[in-house]
């Protein structure tokens, strides 16, 4: 993990992700020695220390312009996660690595998905066409500029405080004879262009059936509530 981050500091992408994969074959080989249990010293918090080496390969491999690769090497941490928690509650485990490049191979045409990789700087979303093509969109603001993962994350949990009671705002709005307010769909239509850049969407035609796989907060968003045109009749 040194070696990586050093070769990554010099700007040696290439051993910086060398060193990471090592790092990783490294941690999988002690993984028995750890107990499947939930506290202390245990396998789950062992490797959940362990996550940014992850998070740096896929970084890496999307760096390379690798979005497959990065995608399998994301879909291997969130595989070895799921293992760890049901081995800590004595549940039975398929402990068979997962082959992203098979299961692209048998992908529906009329199926595709979307999975967010929410990073240390950036914030990425993978595309799996219809047909399994995988690509990879960094995600970007109105300015075209990187958006700051922490500060999406604080801005989602903010709508999301703010659709509480929604309903009943708008209610208390027409009873009073205040208007309609369409200000709700400012927010929502911004996140439609963030989260889906025309690029991933692209990507999307042709499917009848779209798959999301959130991320961090994003696993409590609905994401039907996305706003692709706003509305200003009142």
């Amino acid at each position: 993990r040194v070696l990586g981050l050093i070769a990554e500091r010099r700007g040696d992408k290439q051993n910086a992700l060398r060193m990471f994969q090592v790092a990783q074959r490294i941690s999988e080989s002690v993984r028995e020695r750890f107990p499947p249990g939930d506290a202390g010293l245990t396998r789950a918090g062992f490797f959940a220390r362990k996550a940014y080496v992850s998070e740096k390969i896929v970084e890496l491999l999307l760096g390379e312009d690798r979005p497959a690769e990065a995608l399998q090497a994301l879909e291997l941490a969130k595989a070895r996660s799921l293992q760890d928690l049901l081995a800590a509650r004595n549940l039975s485990a398929d402990k068979r690595t997962p082959d992203l490049g098979q299961v692209l191979a048998k992908w529906p045409s009329d199926v595709a998905a979307v999975e967010y990789f929410l990073g240390a700087e950036q914030a990425h979303v993978f595309v799996v066409a219809p047909g399994g093509k995988v690509t990879a969109h960094l995600l970007r603001d109105k300015d075209g500029k990187p958006i700051v993962p922490r500060e999406l994350i604080g801005r989602v949990r903010r709508i999301l405080w703010d659709m509480e009671g929604q309903a009943g705002k708008m209610y208390d709005r027409l009873v009073a004879r205040k208007g309609y307010d369409n200000s709700w769909q400012d927010d929502l239509h911004r996140l439609y262009h963030e989260l889906l850049p025309e690029s991933a969407r692209k990507q999307l035609q042709g499917a009848k059936v779209v798959v999301v796989v959130p991320q961090h907060i994003l696993h409590y968003f609905p994401f039907a509530a996305l706003v692709t045109q706003t509305d200003s009749t009142r």
